[in-house]
């Protein structure tokens, strides 16, 4: 069995899309802020930096989410119009309020699931804006855009309607093509008529699909705890470090 990068579409409900916000007031980076995603972060302060200059001077980055490199991005990007929020337990308000999402991977598909304008912010350092153009092609490299050219100024290119139309689009495909339903493949060896069972076969590949829909939540779940348990480290630590100086500055003060 093969299973590709895939959403259950039961989080993502098809709402058709009626006005988006031409002066991209708010823009939305997400994931996890680790080793691994540190170019995608700079990229995403890059596009921030590109339209301030070029489009929206009051342009706001938010950047959520947590990791062991939070500190380290919070103390690179000081400046003002950049906010750093941590980790969340429910992303979603955060990106209803987002004018444009930011990020790659599986941040990117569920950017485009919930019908926004999306860039990829990619890993080489690349800023890619998903259409129905090219998002076959940013799927084969599941939304990591190494294998797609910048096109920083393409947004800009298109009336508020035929952003709805691109956002519409781009749902329309990756529901199609990367919902959990349409992403089972199974490697069934070959078989006589004699061993051959239509209902057999299909009752394994529902039950595929539904173990399947339970390790996505599973997942999802596991990705929560994650951003809580490092919310909780980031205010515990400090807390620790600072009692056990104390201790030890008290046992320094009494050897004297």
């Amino acid at each position: 069995m093969v299973v590709r990068n895939s959403l259950d579409f039961s989080d993502y409900k098809d709402k058709k899309v009626k006005t988006i916000n031409m002066k991209f007031d708010n823009l939305l980076w997400f994931g996890r802020v680790c080793e691994h995603k540190r170019e995608s972060i700079y990229t995403a302060v890059k596009i921030f930096r590109h339209i301030k200059e070029t489009h929206n001077k009051d342009v706001r980055l938010t950047i959520l989410g947590d990791g062991e490199i939070l500190s380290e991005i919070k103390e690179m990007f000081k400046e003002e119009n950049i906010e750093f929020i941590g980790a969340v337990s429910n992303v979603k308000p955060y990106i209803e309020k987002a004018d444009i999402l930011l990020g790659v991977d599986r941040c990117a598909l569920e950017s485009v699931a919930s019908k926004k304008p999306t860039i990829i912010s990619g890993y080489k350092g690349n800023m890619i804006f998903v259409t129905p153009e090219n998002i076959k092609k940013i799927v084969e490299e599941n939304f990591s855009g190494i294998n797609v050219d910048s096109n920083e100024n393409e947004l800009f290119k298109y009336s508020e309607q035929e952003l709805v139309e691109i956002v519409e689009e781009n749902y329309k495909y990756i529901k199609e093509n990367l919902s959990i339903e349409n992403s089972i493949f199974l490697d069934i060896p070959e078989m006589t008529k004699d061993d051959l069972n239509p209902i057999g076969i299909i009752d394994s590949a529902n039950a595929y699909i539904k173990q399947i829909k339970k390790l996505e939540q599973e997942n999802k779940a596991l990705y929560e705890d994650n951003q809580r348990l490092y919310k909780e480290l980031e205010l515990n630590i400090p807390k620790k470090v600072n009692s056990k100086l104390d201790r030890i500055t008290k046992k320094i003060r009494r050897v004297k």
